[in-house]
């Protein structure tokens, strides 16, 4: 076990220090990293994300509710913890807090969790990193542009209607949608089209070589 997560743990490292040499010799500026996150969130991992669900079987999507639920109360309690922490005792502003809160409790689930699961566990295991995708993008990051738009005064009203506002808008980015997409079809039973899914594998190959680059590149 120990020389299989070896095996898994150096090729992440050795992405992470390229994009992290990219990033110091300014051959990648932090423009070319914001068209590098676009792809990736829009296109990249939506796809990996929509073909990995619409390939697994209802049951073995319904098997990771009790992996999310923890997930959710862990990912709930150091996002409260850390905002309390900063808050009470760093005396630092709301949203500032809330970006820190987020950077704690949300692990890079596609540039760390889909290469080490998916060497030790499997494939299968993309199921659950999906799943844990999904649940942060609808859940932890949607609250923290609430607050970030609330400690800057662009938004008004009470904290529901805001945070259900950002929700709203987060619902129509690819990488929410594109999995709820993919449990539609594993539903129904009805195979993806052949040269779609070919498409598909095409744009999710690149998800976790670009995921880790530009870690690399923001580290």
């Amino acid at each position: 076990m120990a020389i299989l997560i070896l095996d898994a743990l150096l090729p992440v490292f050795l992405v992470l220090a390229m994009g992290y040499v990219a990033g110091r010799r300014a051959r990648v500026d932090g423009r070319n990293a914001a068209v590098l996150n676009g792809f990736l969130m829009d296109f990249a991992l939506p796809s990996t994300m929509f073909v990995v669900i619409s390939r697994t079987s209802l049951a073995g999507i319904l098997a990771n509710g009790p992996l999310l639920g923890i997930l959710l109360l862990g990912m709930a309690a150091a996002y409260a913890l850390v905002l309390w922490l900063d808050r009470r005792f760093s005396g630092v502003d709301t949203g500032t807090a809330s970006v820190q809160a987020l950077t704690v409790c949300l692990p890079n689930y596609a540039a760390v969790g889909l290469p080490l699961l998916g060497r030790v566990y499997g494939p299968a295991s993309a199921t659950g990193v999906t799943a844990a995708v999904a649940l942060a993008a609808v859940t932890v990051s949607p609250l923290t542009l609430v607050l970030l738009a609330g400690a800057a005064g662009r938004d008004s009203g009470p904290a529901s209607g805001r945070f259900l506002r950002t929700l709203g808008r987060t619902v129509r980015r690819p990488i929410v949608w594109a999995p709820f997409a993919g449990m539609a079809v594993a539903a129904s039973g009805l195979p993806v089209p052949e040269m779609a899914g070919r498409a598909f594998d095409l744009l999710g190959q690149a998800t976790i070589g670009v995921a880790l680059f530009l870690t690399g590149i923001i580290l």
